[in-house]
């Protein structure tokens, strides 16, 4: 199959004015909610389906903490749409969207992995939707660092009565998304190797057991630094990926690894992170401030905002999602 492009699929969805890092977008089937994330100011969003209801909460350090407080990933809780599980700067926590409240409930700290800690934050995570008491979130320098080292890793947790936090995957520089499919593979997205690893279910070592699944760079040879992002796997057999610097959103075929579809964003090359809309012919994308640490989107300016995409040719019908992006806790 050709590789098809297409660049008039793309809306705007929503624009937060000031986002900055727009991140973690994931769709509630469950509570009829998007939630995503800002990384760099530490905020959370939620939002009903129709654009209504648009609910955030900001999370800052703790009194006496040096530095400020980020966020990586987001997952909703079963039982209380307001209620959700996030990766902190310094391990798992809960917020309560309706009360402003929020809390951590583990701190990577208490697994065997030695770290500066206030070097590090959370990045990409994903609950494990064969046991959804088992959360991973990947960790990395945070931007007062710099430039990544392979402090990079991926956490696990595992809820209970205790919370155990224990290392999978040591030594990589940008860990980002975490797919499932069914019992059988874990994709895990290494950014700035471009490269997606596939790993098995069953595996008790990542880092020995890990391949490459696809090659992004192969696929975006025209650009210096084209990082694969947040991604899903659409129907366990399309691998659907931001792919940052590029304006792009592509689409694998897991089966041989090969890119069969492209979906331009004209107003916004740094690509974030997508899922799955309310509805199943069309996905919403996050996307990236050009400045970061000093400024974000405007009335005008969209890098940051959220677009919805469209599938064309992927998908030929548009039915209900009632599919959780993630699994809920």
């Amino acid at each position: 199959m050709s590789v098809q492009l297409f660049k008039d699929q793309t809306s705007l969805f929503e624009n937060i004015l000031d986002s900055r890092l727009s991140e973690g977008i994931v769709y509630s089937a469950t509570h009829e909610r998007y939630y995503w994330i800002d990384v760099f100011k530490a905020n959370i969003f939620s939002i009903k389906k129709d654009k209504t209801d648009l609910k955030q909460i900001q999370i800052k350090a703790e009194e006496g903490k040096s530095f400020p407080e980020r966020v990586g990933c987001v997952i909703p809780s079963e039982s209380d749409a307001d209620v959700v599980y996030f990766g902190g700067k310094y391990g798992l926590a809960k917020a309560d969207l309706a009360k402003n409240t929020w809390e951590y409930v583990a701190l990577y700290s208490t697994s065997s992995l030695e770290r500066d800690w206030d070097r590090m934050r959370s990045n990409d995570g994903n609950s494990d939707p064969n046991d959804k008491s088992e959360i991973y979130i990947g960790i990395m320098n945070d931007f007062h660092v710099g430039d990544c080292t392979l402090e990079g890793a991926v956490m696990k947790f595992k809820l209970g009565e205790t919370i155990e936090c224990s290392c999978v995957y040591d030594g990589i520089k940008i860990p980002n998304s975490i797919n499932f499919v069914g019992k059988e593979k874990i994709y895990l997205t290494d950014s700035l190797n471009f490269q997606i690893l596939e790993i098995p279910y069953a595996s008790q070592n990542w880092v020995k057991d890990a391949v490459k699944k696809i090659d992004i760079k192969a696929n975006n040879q025209e650009f210096d630094s084209p990082e694969p992002d947040g991604s899903f796997i659409f129907n366990n057999k399309y691998f659907v990926t931001a792919v940052w610097s590029t304006s792009k959103i592509q689409v694998y075929d897991l089966d041989d690894a090969k890119l069969v579809y492209q979906y331009l964003i004209p107003d916004a090359d740094r690509i974030s992170c997508c899922c799955l809309s309310a509805k199943t012919n069309k996905i919403i994308v996050t996307t990236a401030s050009q400045t970061i640490d000093t400024k974000g989107t405007t009335n005008d300016d969209l890098n940051g905002a959220l677009f919805e995409i469209e599938l064309k040719d992927l998908v030929s019908e548009s039915n209900v999602n009632k599919i959780d992006g993630k699994t809920h806790i």
